[in-house]
């Protein structure tokens, strides 16, 4: 997943259902902590994501407003 879904520093994934998400982004933050790299936050267009992660900070909601370009 990392090899494939990764964007210079973003991880962008999807996943079908909130717990999935929470199961991916705790392995994904597993592994990049053994290499010495933690996780700055999430993004998430889920409002269940704030529920279910335990031990670290909520993910952060997208930008609601994405029809303004920004450059």
């Amino acid at each position: 997943m990392l090899k494939y879904d990764t964007y210079m520093d973003d991880i962008c994934i999807s996943t079908p259902s909130a717990t999935e998400m929470t199961e991916v982004t705790n392995g994904i933050d597993k592994v990049l902590a053994e290499g010495g790299f933690n996780v700055k936050g999430w993004l998430s267009n889920c409002p269940l994501s704030v529920t279910l992660t335990e031990d670290k900070e909520a993910p952060k909601p997208l930008p609601t407003n994405a029809t303004a370009e920004k450059i």
